[in-house]
């Protein structure tokens, strides 16, 4: 996740589970991500679940939940994030719609890279 040759750790990968140090602003970028996702008109409300595999709800509570996140660790350096599989895989698919699905105009400042 983050530049500069710096990478993200993971920390266990087990079946359903997989956990992940992130920095505060690691968590930050993602959540302004999902939130560009969830908030692109480039995507309709019936395709979203199609290219996504989720409601775009679910996009905002996931977002919701990293905040949750780095609000708790504010005071860490760095926060141990435990996500399901499915969680996984909504957050790949979202950083694959922004890679490769939806333009977002000045994408690096609004993501705050």
């Amino acid at each position: 996740m983050k530049q500069g040759g710096q990478k993200v750790n993971f920390i266990k990968f087990a079946e359903n589970i997989c956990e992940i140090k992130f920095t505060n602003q690691d968590l930050k970028i993602l959540m302004n991500a999902l939130n560009e996702v969830y908030e692109t008109q480039a995507i309709s409300n019936w395709e979203f679940p199609i290219r996504l595999n989720v409601e775009r709800e679910k996009v905002r509570e996931f977002s919701n939940l990293l905040l949750q996140l780095e609000m708790a660790g504010k005071e860490k350096e760095e926060v141990d994030v435990k996500f399901s599989s499915d969680d996984v895989r909504l957050l790949n698919n979202a950083l694959n719609e922004i890679c490769h699905g939806i333009r977002v105009l000045d994408f690096e400042s609004k993501i705050g890279s």
